[in-house]
Order: structure tokens, then C-alpha cells, then sequence
């Protein structure tokens, strides 16, 4: 058991990865939004298949930059920018697989999933990472919050 635990807690962020929204959603790129430069990527991949490989509960805090050479231009005007400044991942196998929890509050971006949601942000990472991504995971909701869909570039 402890083990398990410290595979996680023993993990440490690297590269850049930053997340942001648009205080104007925009119909076509609802919700949030994540990008990281190569290491970001490796370092979240590698998180994400610590947690996935335990069997209790795990909790990590991300801090959150943005990378050199990104430009907001492409995505949303600079006034309407909204970037978090960490992000609180959390995974708890006991949860059903579609366990999608998220909320922003005071620079935090707190996001609780599920298996299915875990191996999902998986691949979005290695995605982003091979250059692909535009797309988006969430659980589908009606009630169209932006917390509820995130999109990889």
C-alpha cells in the first residue's frame, strides 16, 4: 500500500503546461483549454499512469505556466483571458469510470475523474505531445458549464 502511494507522491512536475479559458466562451472552443511543451506532456503522461496504477485514492497538484512562443492571438483576446495557475488532479479508483468533477476557483483548476476520464486525459496529452490534438473530453452535460469540457492543442 504504501508503495502505491509513493509512486505518486514521489513524482515531480517538469516542462510547461498551461491552462486557460476565455471569460467570452466561444461557441466552437466551449469550455478550457490545455497545452504543454514536450517535457509538460512526458511529466503529465507519467503522472497520470502512477495514479492509474494504484489502488487508493491519489491527489497532485500541477503548477501551471505558459509556454515560450505561445501566442493567446489564435485562441481568444488577451482582455478575455482567464489563466489558471495550478491545477488539482485527483483520481480515485473506487469512483464510477465516468467520474468527471471540475470547478475553478481563485487560479485553481480542480479536476476529479474516473478511469475512463484518466485514460482519456492520457491521451490527450500524448496527443499534444505528437503534435495533434483539437478536440475536446467531458462528460457531456446539458447544463454547459466551461469547467465541463476540456481541449487539447
Amino acid at each position: 500500500m504504501i508503495y502505491m502511494i509513493n509512486i505518486v507522491n514521489d513524482w515531480r512536475p517538469a516542462g510547461e503546461i498551461i491552462l486557460w479559458t476565455s471569460k467570452k466562451q466561444n461557441r466552437n472552443y466551449f469550455g478550457w483549454h490545455v497545452r504543454a511543451d514536450s517535457i509538460g506532456c512526458l511529466s503529465v503522461i507519467d503522472l497520470i499512469d502512477r495514479m492509474a496504477a494504484t489502488s487508493y485514492p491519489t491527489y497532485r497538484t500541477i503548477p501551471l505556466k505558459r509556454p515560450p512562443n505561445f501566442s493567446f492571438e489564435e485562441m481568444c483576446r488577451k482582455s478575455d483571458l482567464v489563466l489558471a495557475e495550478k491545477l488539482k488532479f485527483s483520481f480515485d479508483p473506487s469512483l464510477p469510470a465516468d467520474t468527471w468533477e471540475a470547478i475553478y476557483f481563485e487560479g485553481a483548476f480542480k479536476l476529479t475523474v474516473g478511469s475512463k476520464f484518466l485514460s482519456l486525459l492520457r491521451t490527450g496529452f500524448s496527443d499534444i505531445n505528437r503534435g495533434e490534438g483539437d478536440y475536446s473530453i467531458g462528460p457531456g452535460r446539458h447544463e454547459r458549464r466551461p469547467e465541463d469540457r476540456l481541449w487539447f492543442w
